[in-house]
């Protein structure tokens, strides 16, 4: 990797001199043989400077190599200073209790894969194609569900967080960092993971599946009190449960909107709100809303949907 150089002129240490020297021979810019030996910065070092500048419309403009100039060349040859950040927290459930058989592993992503990070069911949906670098090891917390581990930054994927998972399936996700939050330390203390033992998503597709291969759509479940029955017995998911989470799938597909809908639905539906359109339009906004803010204290659905729930 080439070596990150900083800002340099004439009268900077030869060994700056030479490095900004070596740099700009990567890029195709010729160095007189008596500059180089000399480690002086002189005319072609000028020259050089002075092009990269002009051609890539830098505010520094002098030849002289700026923090602004030095950042580009750094950038086109590739050059990244490594930091180690360190990070820990504790993985619990919403009553405070360690889960056995958990593990953690960090990721790290860009904004665009926000959505994925939040709606992933698998550890296998947070792949290189879908814009994520997981880090290795996994990590076992302790017997007080204390974890903590490292890792090496990545260049375009500015955001870090810390998922528990038992086998392929995530239980639960730590809030979301950037690097900068790390500090000059590079360390980052408490990324708790909250393990939601009502795991909404996981539940909501363990139904469908057990629906779809007994054969039954979803919207035939609907007033069906037995059928509510056999898909409890089937999954060992409470019968109300699966009820809400049925009947939240049903109007979601619907209206058209299978994304977001079915976990405010599913949440008003465990509130006691009776998940009809009709008599749901006869409700207040407040109304719904608390109902809402509840589902998400008691951890139904996802906490950090609260500016979605607005919107919804």
């Amino acid at each position: 990797m080439p070596t990150i150089i900083t800002s340099t002129n004439p009268t900077s240490p030869k060994a700056d001199i030479q490095k900004l020297q070596d740099a700009l021979s990567l890029l195709g810019h010729r160095i007189g043989d008596f500059e180089r030996r000399a480690k002086i910065y002189g005319p072609d070092t000028l020259r050089a400077i002075k092009s990269i500048q002009t051609s890539n419309r830098l505010a520094e403009q002098d030849g002289l190599a700026g923090k602004l100039t030095v950042n580009w060349i750094n950038a086109e040859l590739g050059a990244v200073e490594e930091q180690t950040f360190l990070l820990d927290g504790r993985v619990l459930n919403e009553l405070g209790e360690v889960l056995a058989n958990t593990k953690v592993k960090v990721v790290a992503f860009s904004p665009k894969a926000f959505g994925v990070y939040q709606n992933a069911v698998k550890l296998s949906e947070l792949s290189p194609e879908a814009g994520f670098k997981v880090f290795d090891p996994e990590i076992e917390p302790d017997e007080t569900g204390f974890y903590s581990t490292s890792l090496t930054p990545v260049a375009d994927k500015k955001q870090v967080a810390a998922v528990a998972f038992q086998g392929e399936v995530i239980m639960g996700r730590s809030p979301i960092v950037t690097q900068s939050q790390f500090g000059k330390e590079g360390q980052l203390a408490d990324l708790n993971i909250l393990v939601d033992s009502k795991n909404f998503r996981a539940e909501r597709e363990f139904v469908r599946m057990t629906a779809k291969l007994k054969d039954i759509q979803l919207q035939e479940l609907i007033g069906n009190e037995g059928a509510f029955d056999v898909l409890a017995l089937e999954t060992g998911i409470d019968r109300e449960v699966v009820k809400a989470q049925v009947e939240a799938t049903a109007i979601a597909r619907d209206l058209g909107n299978d994304a977001i809908f079915p976990n405010f639905l599913y949440g008003l539906g465990r509130q006691g709100i009776a998940l009809d359109l009709v008599e749901m339009a006869t409700l207040s906004d407040t109304v719904l809303q608390d109902a809402l803010n509840r589902a998400a204290d008691e951890h139904l659905i996802d906490q950090a949907d609260s500016s979605t729930r607005l919107r919804f």
